[in-house]
């Protein structure tokens, strides 16, 4: 998930010049999670990222699937935190409709984030009703789409497995027909050599 991270880092400040990071896995996995005994995982679990940008900014990614504390009722705790001269922005994806902001030497103060920034034009979406976490991140929709597009993929593989075998069929069918007419005209030649008719 630290991909859209790093994609929305680059909508706010810009291409990223240069970047080089860490990867490790601290916690392998061998049952699980009904305490069945499983295959280890063999993919990393904690990732680190430093991202230089054209601009001149820094960024810090930081992805983890361990850190336990952050838990927040399955979405985790992810934020944006943008540190300026002047003050320090930070959102958070568990309260998508707030951005705390701080001055130096001040503590930080909850602000609304503009409902412009919050829905695409025309959407009918309203962010400020039901939970926020799956209001704003759209999954019940979404997995429908991808449920809808991946059957429509599965008819289509139907439809291409139907129509290689109704040309194996055909291709069966004039297989004979041609090798008939094959010897049909092999027979012709030799009969015309033997009358010298050619």
């Amino acid at each position: 998930m630290t991909l859209h991270r790093i994609d929305l880092a680059q909508y706010l400040l810009g291409p990223i010049k240069s970047v080089t990071g860490a990867l490790a896995q601290f916690a392998s996995r061998e049952h699980t999670a009904d305490g069945q005994k499983c295959a280890p995982s063999e993919v990393d679990d904690w990732t680190s990222i430093i991202g230089q940008f054209e601009s001149g900014c820094v960024g810090v990614w930081e992805g983890s699937t361990v850190m336990k504390a952050h838990h927040n009722n399955g979405f985790g705790t992810e934020f944006l935190e943008i540190n300026g001269s002047d003050a320090t922005a930070i959102y958070e994806l568990c309260s998508p409709n707030t951005l705390k902001v701080g001055r130096h030497g001040e503590e930080f103060q909850v602000l609304p984030v503009p409902p412009a920034l919050l829905t695409v034009p025309g959407s009918r979406r309203n962010p400020s009703e039901g939970e926020t976490t799956v209001v704003f991140r759209c999954d019940s929709p979404i997995r429908a789409i991808f449920t809808l597009i991946r059957a429509i993929f599965t008819l289509i593989r139907a439809i291409f497995t139907l129509i290689r075998a109704i040309f194996t069929l055909i291709r069966a069918i004039f297989t004979p027909i041609r090798a008939i007419f094959t010897l049909i005209r092999h027979d012709a030649i030799r009969t015309s050599l033997f009358t010298g008719t050619i």
